[in-house]
């Protein structure tokens, strides 16, 4: 790790106090923090030339706990953060995988974590190690740079991992650890590391031409009869009502999840399914090599997609009607149809 950038976030900490003894104290934290988060890295990373500092980290272990089927180690330092939700994701057919985390802080005491995914790594049954991905510490948004948030005294923090270009056929990881440090009252330097045992993917669903796909399927042709009761994280629950359109009679079956809206469908001859719509945020669809979901605006990805003399966009079977959004004035989809 570069010392310029670990000295840099422990001066925004310690503005004002510029005497010589704590300046001096300074230059050893910064030390201190460059070795031992190269240190945590190289544990990550199966570095055979940190062995002794590996020893170390084993010596401070904590009791790993269960989290659903996966277990949970803490090794290093800990600042009485443990960690209360973990639950794997990616689309279906996409090759990015979310590790969904929520931290609690236990302690009296306010506690900012640091972190980047440089520190983060995970592991298949393969052995095979995905490194590359971004960090979301509460904002919204991944970045590949260094991320900090700071986690009051008896309150909890949502945050992402992202891990990109994981094999489809990747069901779970084996192992998945996220590094960091954090400050002390002192300016003292500690690392940490979560380590995570047999975390497993869950799919969400997708849109593709000829259905939705996730951990079940819902396909256009299907017998209304033969839908299943409920497909995990896809719906719980589907409903079935009849509209005329230009004198003709259809049956709308419409599919939820938690009683929000996830996707409908038509059926024209009342029994089985004759195409999809997806007008939430909750079912993405694929342009390109990049997945977006209503609302979303397609940047340069509509180069793929051919234009309709109505002005919709049609890209490998899928029809996306856009509409100019008041706020940005972009076209963004609004809609998207399988089977049409």
């Amino acid at each position: 790790m570069k010392k310029i950038i670990i000295a840099l976030a422990l001066l925004v900490g310690v503005q004002g106090q510029a005497d010589a003894q704590f300046l001096k104290k300074l230059g050893n934290a910064i030390d201190k923090a460059a070795k031992t988060v190269d240190d945590v890295a190289n544990t990550i990373l199966g570095d055979t030339n940190s062995s002794s500092n590996q020893t170390n980290k084993t010596s401070k272990k904590s009791k790993p706990y269960q989290l659903g089927e996966s277990k949970i180690t803490i090794i290093g330092d800990n600042p009485g953060v443990s960690m209360t939700k973990l639950h794997a994701t990616r689309v279906y057919g996409s090759k990015d995988v979310i590790l969904n985390m929520q931290l609690y802080n236990s302690t009296d005491e306010s506690c900012k974590l640091y972190t980047e995914i440089t520190y983060c790594v995970a592991v298949d049954d393969n052995g095979n190690q995905f490194k590359k991905g971004g960090v979301d510490m509460g904002g919204g948004e991944f970045d590949i740079y260094r991320m900090s948030n700071t986690i009051l005294d008896d309150t909890k923090l949502n945050m992402r991992l992202l891990f990109s270009h994981v094999n489809l056929d990747v069901t779970r990881f084996k192992r998945a650890e996220m590094a960091y440090y954090y400050l002390d009252y002192d300016s003292q330097v500690h690392d940490g590391t979560f380590r995570m045992d047999n975390v497993p993917i869950t799919l969400l669903p997708s849109l593709k031409a000829d259905g939705v796909y996730g951990e079940g399927k819902v396909l256009i042709g299907s017998a209304i009869t033969s839908l299943p009761d409920a497909i995990p994280y896809m719906y719980d629950n589907y409903t079935t009502s009849q509209f005329s359109n230009n004198g003709k009679t259809y049956k709308m079956i419409t599919f939820t999840l938690d009683d929000e809206v996830m996707f409908k469908a038509i059926s024209r001859d009342q029994t089985t399914i004759s195409y999809i719509c997806v007008d939430t945020p909750h079912v993405q669809f694929k342009v390109g090599e990049s997945f977006y979901s209503i609302n979303d605006y397609l940047y340069q990805d509509d180069k793929f997609c051919t234009p309709n003399t109505n002005g919709d966009l049609t890209f490998k079977g899928l029809t996306l009607k856009r509409e100019k959004s008041p706020t940005t004035y972009r076209e963004e989809i609004k809609r998207v149809y399988a089977g049409l």
